[in-house]
């Protein structure tokens, strides 16, 4: 399914940037240490490693919400599951994903807006990076989970409505 394929893709991609992020993350530490030991100063290499830590969780979260392994409260799901429940089961976690969705969507809106402050103010991070510059790490991880969140409702309501119990597409008869 053309839905599955988008989402492999971009799991790959989500985890290949995470390595790469962690591998800058253990590189600059070691930077750190070895320059530390012969009395030399790096002050860009706190804040650099301190923003690839951020960008790294924003990522992790992301696989985690693609695995459906992030924290969640499953009390009721579990109930209806055991239940039999399958189908109301299945509208809750859809409502649940597009509540996730709603919630990012405002986290992203206000994350772009300390951005904006920021990008106003020309303040400076490290090297030549400006502060607005590391900070658009935020909107992106957010817009990240948010885009994982309804891939899954998107998934759910397709498995809902278009696929019967054996697994093979319904046919609507009227529009054939």
């Amino acid at each position: 399914m053309w839905l599955k394929r988008i989402n492999h893709w971009f799991d790959k991609a989500i985890l290949k940037i995470l390595i790469l992020v962690i591998l800058s993350l253990l590189l600059f530490s070691c930077w750190s240490i070895v320059s530390r030991l012969m009395h030399s100063t790096n002050l860009w290499a706190e804040p650099l490693m301190r923003h690839l830590v951020f960008l790294s969780l924003f990522l992790g979260a992301t696989i985690a919400v693609a695995n459906d392994q992030h924290i969640r409260m499953d009390l009721l799901t579990r109930y209806l599951e055991i239940r039999g429940f399958k189908k109301t089961e299945s509208c809750l976690m859809i409502v649940l994903y597009l509540s996730c969705v709603v919630f990012l969507g405002f986290l992203v809106y206000a994350s772009w807006d300390y951005y904006l402050v920021e990008k106003a103010t020309e303040s400076e991070a490290f090297l030549f990076f400006k502060l607005h510059h590391v900070l658009l790490t935020i909107p992106f991880g957010l817009s990240l989970m948010a885009f994982r969140f309804f891939t899954h409702a998107l998934d759910k309501c397709l498995t809902l409505f278009l696929v019967n119990p054996t697994g093979k597409h319904k046919v609507r008869r009227d529009l054939v």
